[in-house]
């Protein structure tokens, strides 16, 4: 069950494999292909929940998240420096300043890019590591403050109990009153209804949180 998680936006400095899409069998698979490789994961885009899933937190190498969404490609992957893996992902037709470092697999793939296979239930990673340990560490990107993920349904809602605000809020979302099935709310929490001046689960102490809820 994902935990609602803060994922780190800094970069380390060890070259790195970025990982993209949706599809969480292969960043398991990677992540055990690299133990003690030399070579930090980071994922990308879509693949930021992963995070928030404790069987992936026992891996050290994998670092945090680089860049923001798909769309944006074009510009972040040339500052990721190393090679970048696409599951399920949105693929932007690269550029061929880093084409030779796009590697596809599963349904992904694009003439000219290597594409890794399953065989047997398993993938040859060894051709991306490879690469990665020839290219320099990732370039910095944005503020490098970190992202917060993980916040599920059964994470949000094991909150009511510890944040005052958050059970004041669901008291209101009634079904059949003034709002309605399908509704989404934006809570803002302030601290001192959240969770005051105590860190918490990697959220920071005196954190304003904002809840998306669903009215189902």
């Amino acid at each position: 069950v994902p935990e609602i998680t803060q994922v780190p936006t800094t970069v380390g400095d060890k070259p790195g494999i970025l990982i993209t899409g949706h599809d969480l069998k292969d960043l398991a698979m990677l992540l055990d292909a690299t133990v003690d490789a030399g070579v930090d994961i980071y994922t990308h885009g879509e693949m930021l929940p992963a995070h928030a899933y404790p069987a992936f937190k026992k891996y050290p190498h994998l670092k945090g998240h680089y860049g923001t969404a798909w769309p944006n490609q074009r510009v972040e992957i040339p500052q990721f420096n190393g090679p970048v893996l696409f599951t399920t992902n949105c693929l932007v037709p690269p550029l061929s300043s880093y084409k030779a470092k796009v590697f596809t697999t599963g349904a992904v793939g694009f003439e000219g890019c290597r594409h890794i296979e399953e065989v047997d239930g398993k993938k040859d990673f060894s051709e991306i590591i490879a690469l990665a340990k020839t290219c320099a560490a990732p370039t910095q990107i944005g503020d490098g403050k970190p992202l917060l993920t993980g916040c599920g349904h059964e994470a949000v809602l094991s909150l009511a109990g510890t944040v005052t605000g958050f059970s004041t809020a669901v008291q209101h979302m009634v079904a059949g009153t003034t709002n309605t099935t399908g509704d989404i709310w934006r809570v803002y929490v302030p601290s001192e209804l959240g969770y005051g001046s105590t860190e918490y689960s990697g959220i920071p102490a005196s954190s304003t949180l904002v809840f998306d809820i669903n009215l189902v």
